[in-house]
């Protein structure tokens, strides 16, 4: 791997943001399109439903260009080889999640419209957003002393159990939250509880994957000072991910 300079990286907002812009518009494109593809009667997707063909088919381009983005910003700031396999680790499953777990839960739901998907799934990734950013602050030194976060962050037992913590964190606030009066009553409270109903064993064992992934990310971040960069390029993706997740199943249904 190159040597990593020391001074700060030029233009590194644009390194990371202008990608982002066409990545939403591909992501976009993907979601438009692929919905509407017709399944072949003479290859093995003939075993499939139309949606799940679909399904398979979004997850497999969204995640495509999810990697070349990663590797584009890995190349950009010097990141190891370990951080841009957690960083595709924990991408592939929250797109898993979305895009092979969650859709179908959808189409039970009795408000369609592209404005209640949008609403929806921006209610959603905000519970993503804030564990994300549970973890900034964590790394970033705001969160614990200076003896203790290090304690954490340099062993594989220290990432373990920051993992744990973040993910009890995440499932309360996901079991608080969406029980608020603000937010009980709307389509995603709705969504969550259909979907840990039928999925409780398979999401809370991907969600821990997705988390502990996640911590091994930002412990590969060797400069304090690429962080910021790393925690927005995390959450413009999970809201292009959950965009995209909305066009698709609108496309959809």
């Amino acid at each position: 791997m190159p040597k990593k300079p020391e001074q700060p990286i030029n233009s590194a907002w644009t390194v990371t943001l202008l990608p982002l812009a066409g990545l939403l518009v591909l992501d976009s494109l993907v979601a438009y399109i692929v919905p509407k593809i017709s399944v072949s009667t003479s290859t093995v997707f003939t075993q499939l439903t139309p949606v799940r063909f679909h399904e398979i088919i979004a997850l497999a381009l969204v995640t495509a260009l999810t990697v070349i983005y990663l590797a584009y910003l890995r190349t950009k700031f010097y990141f190891s080889t370990r951080w841009l396999i957690a960083a595709v680790t924990y991408n592939f499953f929250l797109l898993f999640v979305k895009f092979i777990i969650s859709v179908n839960e959808f189409s039970s739901q009795s408000a369609k419209t592209f404005n209640a998907l949008l609403y929806t799934a921006f209610l959603i990734s905000l519970l993503y957003i804030l564990a994300f950013g549970v973890l900034y602050l964590f790394f970033d030194g705001k969160i614990l002393n200076k003896s203790l976060h290090k304690a954490l962050i340099v062993s594989a037992e220290g990432k373990i159990l920051l993992a744990i913590g973040l993910f009890v964190f995440a499932t309360i606030a996901r079991l608080l939250i969406f029980r608020l009066p603000l937010f009980s009553n709307t389509t995603a409270a709705s969504y969550l509880s259909g979907v840990f109903q039928a999925n409780t064993a398979l999401l809370s064992a991907l969600l821990f994957i997705m988390i502990f992934a996640a911590v091994e990310a930002y412990a590969q971040v060797r400069r304090w000072v690429d962080l910021k960069y790393f925690f927005v390029s995390g959450v413009a993706l999970m809201l292009i991910y959950h965009l995209t997740w909305a066009i698709f199943v609108y496309r959809s249904y």
